[in-house]
């Protein structure tokens, strides 16, 4: 119990044994415990492996964050550089749903893009990295889908200033 040690002895079962005597038998007579594949990663990922998930789950939220951030910017900034075109579609008529989709357009597309990028270096870094790394399913998943969200929530600033922008701006006023 005061040891820091842990030692471990893997078994493998013939085809015809009967798992629960085995570790039954094990228990009984020679006093370790015994745990299933199933039961020692739960242990792993509850115990030893706890403190890294959660911290490996903050760095990929701040990376997430961070990069809606740059998404708000970039989108603002394309917006800010096409302000004159934007005035000029006010002056000709167009309704301000057409520039809404315009910038929603533009900020999906970048979201999309971006996501696409990550996706394809982390299939091409996953196999050299020096640990192995799982990746979930439901984890890229839940990852594209707050994404898609940071995107529409960045494209808001850029929408509301291309709403407000006066079309006699076009004219140079």
């Amino acid at each position: 119990a005061s040891s820091t040690n842990i030692n471990a002895v893997l078994v493998k079962l013939a085809p015809q044994a009967d798992p629960q005597a085995v570790a039954q038998h094990i228990r009984d007579w020679l006093y370790f415990n015994v745990y299933t594949t199933d039961e020692e990663r739960t242990l792993m990922i509850e115990g030893t492996l706890s403190r890294m998930s959660a911290v490996l789950g903050l760095f990929r939220a701040l990376l997430i964050l961070v990069s809606i951030v740059i998404m708000a910017l970039i989108v603002y900034v394309l917006t800010i550089e096409k302000i004159k075109s934007i005035a000029t579609l006010k002056l000709i008529g167009a309704p301000n749903r057409v520039i809404v989709q315009l910038i929603l357009t533009q900020s999906m597309l970048l979201t999309l893009a971006s996501f696409l990028l990550a996706y394809g270096l982390r299939e091409l870094i996953a196999p050299r990295f020096p640990r192995t790394l799982g990746f979930a399913a439901t984890e890229t998943t839940v990852t594209f889908a707050v994404m898609l969200a940071g995107g529409l929530v960045a494209s808001f600033m850029a929408i509301w200033h291309a709403l407000r922008t006066p079309p006699q701006l076009a004219l140079g006023g």
